[in-house]
């Protein structure tokens, strides 16, 4: 029996359409389990690297990883910050790899993917509070000459910290 404000005493749970009828098409995703989606998947938790998609648990993750699209997260999974629209794990972050950035870069031209975006959790704890991994990620992508279309995304309020 489930219930409603619209009818409290209840409906009998085989009463009307079935269940998945009920959605709009547009909101109705496939799960995730393609050849391209469990190569990716594999790739990334081999490098022990972060994605926005699985952090934030994201419902498109396996539409974008089948197309070949990626956002990956640098400096580590936890953030300093509690926004309310986001679903990232907050508190202290433990520490900070200095090769992640590189590993990063490295990665997306294993993987071929043609566009990667890069952006990261607020990290108040580090001097500099993160931009360093912004310039290693850039450079890591020179050194592993890895051509991809991409885009670096670093916290707004770095930047009127910086100026």
């Amino acid at each position: 029996m489930t219930r409603s404000r619209a009818r409290p005493g209840g409906t009998p749970v085989g009463e009307g359409r079935p269940f998945r009828d009920r959605k709009p098409h547009w909101l109705k995703v496939p799960a995730p389990g393609g050849p391209t989606y469990r190569h990716l998947k594999s790739m990334i938790s081999e490098q022990n690297l972060h994605t926005v998609c699985q952090e934030a648990n994201c419902p498109n993750v396996g539409e974008c990883w089948e197309r070949g699209t990626a956002t990956f997260m640098i400096l580590g999974d936890v953030c300093t910050r509690r926004c309310g629209f986001c679903n990232v794990q907050t508190g202290k972050p433990t520490w900070n790899d200095p090769l992640e950035p590189m590993r990063v870069a490295a990665s997306v031209k294993r993987m071929g993917l043609r566009h990667a975006v890069v952006t990261s959790v607020d990290r108040d704890d580090l001097p500099d509070y993160g931009a360093g991994a912004f310039v290693g990620m850039f450079a890591g992508a020179r050194w592993a000459e890895t051509r991809f279309g991409g885009a670096g995304s670093s916290p707004a309020w770095l930047l009127s910290r910086m100026e």
